[in-house]
């Protein structure tokens, strides 16, 4: 059954669910950190084919990241970490989103009375390779900015090049490198939109302990604009247990089993999120006119 949203294709194959067209990371990222494995490896034991993508792709990089200084953006993650992320190989795209990220995120400030230039500490949880950390750092300059991720490459860029952020690897599931009470800001895009109630649970939790009483989460969520026209059984779900989580199994071996397309409603995500932080608003289609974002603040 193939059911189209938003532009997108949804499949359904027995239990399986594939989104052909991710906003970031799932499937579409899936692709670069394949390419980019099967590239390293043909060079390394191949000459042709493989060896010429990557030979492409490192050319690609360099010409990106001289039009990219030329045009005062600064250096830029090489092509294989934006697709991770992104999805997407070409660089404006790349920068674009994330311009438009930091933006919307600054909108949504607004309708508290805030900026982000109004906090201290901010953390990007799931900052990838810094496509809206170096936005953030322009609208708050005196700001200390964090960022985790839980892929080691793309943190190991930020470490080198983004010299205005203090990233560090965080695991599947383990404790954040923080002490209790850090931020009086975190942002999250595309993180929650990926993660299973378990390892959603656990991270509500470790982002409370790590936030200030009174600061503020910002979280991007698949909504109901995004699943309304999914398949009936989709819908029916969603409507009565408030989440689903797509699985597909394409992926096996690429990204961890927990790490699949997951989908809130609104009702959902007041009660539960609800537990850990009170939710002072949501925003349907806020972000990147794509994602919801939900408002939570530390009790």
């Amino acid at each position: 059954m193939d059911a189209p949203f938003w532009g997108f294709q949804v499949h359904s194959k027995g239990n399986w669910w594939l989104c052909s067209a991710c906003y970031c990371v799932p499937i579409c990222g899936g692709i670069g950190i394949m390419m980019d494995n099967i590239a390293r490896s043909g060079i390394r034991m191949v000459e042709g084919y493989f060896g010429f993508l990557k030979f492409i792709g490192y050319q690609a990089t360099l010409v990106d990241e001289a039009l990219s200084q030329l045009a005062g953006h600064g250096e830029v993650p090489p092509m294989h970490l934006r697709m991770r992320v992104h999805g997407r190989p070409d660089l404006g795209s790349f920068l674009d989103v994330g311009s438009r990220c930091a933006q919307d995120l600054q909108a949504a400030l607004a309708t508290q009375g805030k900026q982000f230039a109004d906090f201290g500490q901010i953390l990007d949880f799931g900052c990838g390779s810094g496509r809206t950390l170096r936005w953030v750092t322009k609208l708050a300059p005196q700001s200390q900015l964090y960022g985790t991720d839980i892929d080691g490459d793309a943190i190991a860029w930020v470490q080198g090049h983004l010299d205005y952020v203090s990233a560090s690897v965080n695991g599947q599931k383990a404790p954040l490198p923080y002490p209790g009470d850090s931020f009086d800001l975190i942002y999250s895009i595309s993180v929650f939109t990926h993660m299973d109630e378990e390892h959603q649970f656990f991270w509500l939790e470790e982002l409370r302990r790590v936030m200030r009483p009174g600061g503020l989460l910002l979280a991007s969520l698949h909504g109901h604009d995004l699943w309304k026209a999914f398949p009936p059984e989709a819908v029916k779900q969603l409507q009565q247990e408030g989440v689903f989580v797509a699985k597909t199994r394409l992926w096996d071996g690429v990204f961890p089993e927990w790490y699949q397309n997951t989908y809130h409603s609104v009702e959902y995500v007041t009660s539960n999120f609800g537990k850990y932080f009170d939710v002072v608003d949501y925003l349907p289609l806020a972000l990147d006119a794509n994602h919801d974002i939900a408002i939570l603040r530390k009790r």
